[in-house]
């Protein structure tokens, strides 16, 4: 683990199978991984590391490759397999256990996937809105339906105003988050965009990945914004018996409309 600076957290780069992976670190006990969705990066977690919910314990927020400061190897296909192997290396390679690993969007289906590897390792799995069956109204769905050069287009667009996009994500539109996480989309490329999304429109359409969802041990917590806990997915979940949260005044980007609830969630999962 090599730090960029010695404050109480700190930007640093985790050795992960080949792959030279930045991370938001601050190191301490029971540490919690957080692990971004589609577009996005570590910088949606970073608000974390100031968390009164989750002071005295260990944070890494990770990007993944492709994504925020950490570079794809060459010949990178971008699959939730490939991110899982480098999550699944960076943790092991860090020395990490009683890890809560949080995923959010595409995050918390790579998380999913990673936690089959990880075994003893993770104390406490969070899906927040993780992507687990196929959903033709999701973002991820919209972009692999078009192909690589007709996204180039819709990118291309986002990028050069990107502040807007972040707020059309939020429901609570608060600056210091919406200047955050601008940046993030300009961090990332049309081609991992439109990679990452066709693959996990296949890995969705996956019953396994649902199946592997219900039987990880220990069972996950599925989290939801307010906003969609009327779904039919909500109502699935439920009725197959699974852990459900609520973080009440959000959307997708509850870590962002909602913090305190969030991280609420997030520090009593192993309770």
């Amino acid at each position: 683990m090599r730090r960029s600076d010695t404050l109480s957290h700190s930007a640093c780069w985790l050795d992960a199978d080949g792959v030279r992976v930045h991370a938001l670190v601050r190191e301490g006990p029971r540490p919690v991984v957080f692990v971004h969705g589609l577009s996005a990066s570590s910088a949606y977690f970073s608000e974390a590391l100031d968390r009164p919910e989750l002071e005295g314990r260990g944070i890494v927020a990770l990007d993944l490759p492709g994504f925020g400061a950490t570079e794809p190897p060459a010949g990178y296909g971008f699959s939730m397999r490939e991110q899982a192997r480098v999550l699944a290396a960076a943790i092991e390679n860090a020395g990490l256990v009683e890890v809560t690993l949080v995923g959010h969007s595409m995050g918390g289906t790579v998380s999913l996937i990673a936690a089959q590897s990880l075994a003893s390792r993770v104390a406490g799995l969070v899906l927040a809105e993780a992507i687990l069956v196929f959903d033709e109204a999701l973002w991820s769905e919209r972009i692999s339906a078009v192909s690589l050069d007709e996204y180039r287009i819709e990118f291309e667009s986002i990028c050069r105003r990107p502040e807007i996009y972040a707020r059309g994500s939020m429901l609570r539109r608060r600056k210091d988050a919406v200047a955050r996480i601008a940046p993030c989309i300009t961090q990332t490329t049309a081609e991992a965009m439109h990679a990452s999304a066709v693959d996990l429109k296949a890995e969705a359409r996956d019953p396994w990945l649902y199946d592997l969802f219900l039987a990880m041990k220990p069972q996950p917590i599925y989290v939801f914004g307010e906003m969609h806990d009327t779904t039919r997915f909500c109502r699935q979940v439920r009725a197959d018996g699974a852990r459900v949260a609520i973080v009440p005044g959000s959307g997708h980007l509850m870590m962002l409309d909602n913090p305190g609830a969030f991280y609420e969630i997030v520090a009593s999962a192993n309770d």
